[in-house]
């Protein structure tokens, strides 16, 4: 069979357009190794090319092989631990509403917060099945677009303060930014330090616009929680050779930018104010500042935990508006510690395997992206912990699954949705690794 006839018949057994590329790409190569194998042994060069092709065996075969290996895997058990997650949050807040006396009410409730669930799901599900690989090409041009709509919202948020329009400028939309930092690292990947600056740069600007018109203080939960996400995204990159291979150097320029950033800080006015040190005295030390009283009273409360049982609940956990906020809580105080540290192991395993497969993906798109959607999920589920236990310095935080205010389902369905797609395609997206070698397909035995 002649080579291009060979190309053409294995290609079409592949069903994925993105595999079929990479499939295409390594057969080629391989075929071409050994056809100057055959060539250095003394045959021809014509001769060579087909003892090459009939060496790779029937293309129909061999593509149908390599099509069950490399193709789209859906994320089943992502799936039900998602679905397990909120099936138990649904429920414990089926609890609080029974036995705060509000069932009337409470049903109302339940079937707005089924409704907002719903939502997540088609988000997820939506996302899921979209081609990431395609926002990340365009990053610079969708986050432009995400800093022109935060600067509306800054504008029309001076005047009109009312509670959704502030949680949506304080923290909705910009829990956003890791994602778009994942994918101008990306754009910016091999240029070594320059190419690290840039990507910092770029990702300071909504910081800078909070400051400008004065939101920054309401903001802090955000920015402290985006600071640490990116962070710890920069110094994965930098291990991962993202930049390039002068990792020291990178490495000791990042140290001094977050030294020098951290004392702005702490001197700028909406950070050094009195409401940011009793925030901060609140956690360490709550008996101290009158701020600390909802840590002190939780922390009062952890100690009559009781191992099975309790049928009792935190009392600003019964409160309307603060339900989602201490669900963890709640179901430690009423089903017990066991049922809880229950909850808590389905979590921790749903983000552990979440950023454990983001570090093996293939390629470095899907590396950054599924590293930036797992950090940002566990950065947010420790503040969310931190709150349910006592030792909270903010009580703004956006969980999965957990989250009731329809601002955080569209946000953690974004993320979430965005983390399947990175797992769901890893198997067909071969760009390069993360540390910029390419890495061989697997070829069937």
């Amino acid at each position: 069979m002649e080579y291009s006839e060979y190309m053409e018949t294995l290609k079409e057994q592949i069903q994925n357009k993105h595999a079929r590329a990479l499939v295409a790409e390594e057969i080629e190569g391989h075929i071409s190794e050994q056809a100057k194998d055959y060539e250095e042994e003394g045959m021809s060069q014509e001769a060579a090319l087909k003892e090459a092709v009939r060496q790779m065996g029937d293309p129909v075969e061999t593509g149908s092989r390599l099509n069950k290996i490399h193709r789209p895997v859906f994320p089943w058990k992502m799936m039900l631990l998602a679905l397990l997650l909120t099936f138990i949050s649904v429920g414990m807040s089926a609890v609080v509403a029974r036995e705060t006396g509000r069932q009337a009410e409470g049903m109302q409730y339940l079937g707005g917060l089924l409704a907002v669930h719903v939502v997540e799901f088609v988000i997820i599900t939506g996302i899921l099945f979209m081609d990431y690989t395609a926002l990340m090409r365009h990053t610079r041009e969708l986050y432009i677009g995400y800093l022109g709509f935060l600067l509306l919202c800054q504008i029309s948020g001076n005047f009109r303060m009312d509670y959704s329009a502030g949680y949506l400028l304080s923290y909705g939309i910009q829990t956003l930014l890791p994602l778009f930092f994942a994918g101008i690292i990306y754009q910016n990947r091999g240029k070594e330090w320059r190419g690290m600056v840039k990507s910092i740069l770029w990702i300071a600007v909504p910081p800078f616009l909070l400051l400008l018109f004065g939101s920054a203080q309401r903001c802090t939960a955000v920015i402290l929680e985006n600071t640490f996400i990116c962070l710890l995204l920069l110094l994965i990159s930098i291990k991962h050779g993202i930049f390039g291979e002068q990792k020291r150097r990178q490495f000791f320029l990042l140290a001094g930018m977050t030294a020098a950033a951290g004392a702005l800080f702490v001197l700028l006015p909406f950070s050094a104010g009195t409401y940011q040190r009793e925030r901060i005295a609140a956690m360490l030390n709550p008996a101290s500042t009158e701020a600390g009283y909802q840590n002190l009273l939780i922390r009062r409360e952890i100690s009559d935990f009781k191992w099975i049982g309790g049928a009792s609940l935190l009392p600003m956990a019964q409160q309307d508006d603060m339900v989602e906020t201490y669900l963890l809580n709640s179901i430690f105080s009423y089903f017990g510690v066991l049922a809880g540290l229950v909850v808590l192991a389905v979590f921790v395993c749903f983000l552990c395997h979440a950023f454990r497969q983001s570090l093996h993906q293939r390629n470095r798109m899907g590396f950054l992206l599924g590293i930036a959607a797992s950090s940002g999920l566990l950065v947010r589920v420790a503040a969310y912990i931190a709150i349910n236990f006592g030792y909270a310095c903010w009580y703004t935080t956006a969980v999965p699954f957990f989250g009731g205010n329809l601002v955080d389902v569209i946000v953690n369905g974004i993320y979430v949705g965005l983390l399947f797609s990175v797992l769901r395609n890893k198997m067909i997206l071969g760009e390069t690794q993360a540390d910029g070698k390419k890495r061989k397909i697997r070829l069937p035995e």
